[in-house]
């Protein structure tokens, strides 16, 4: 059997703060769980599972798209 990884609100709003967003969920249960979220780039309020977020992917918008592909490059092409 593997070990399962159990989360807190706080830790996933930690996660998600860190990005730059803001956790407007008040209880989280798994990382399934759509969670809502709101972007600091865009102002809109997004929904997203932790796990999804764990992944990179946040904001459904462009705003985030570009970020997390701008910041990936960023990461392959060392200057």
């Amino acid at each position: 059997m593997g070990t399962t990884l159990r989360f807190t609100i706080e830790q996933v709003g930690e996660t998600i703060e860190k990005a730059g967003d803001k956790l407007l969920s008040t209880t989280y249960q798994n990382y399934r769980q759509k969670l809502n979220i709101k972007c600091h780039k865009c102002g809109d309020e997004y929904e997203q599972s932790y796990q999804m977020i764990l992944k990179g992917y946040f904001c459904t918008k462009t705003c985030r798209s570009e970020n997390y592909l701008n910041r990936n490059n960023d990461n392959n092409n060392p200057r």
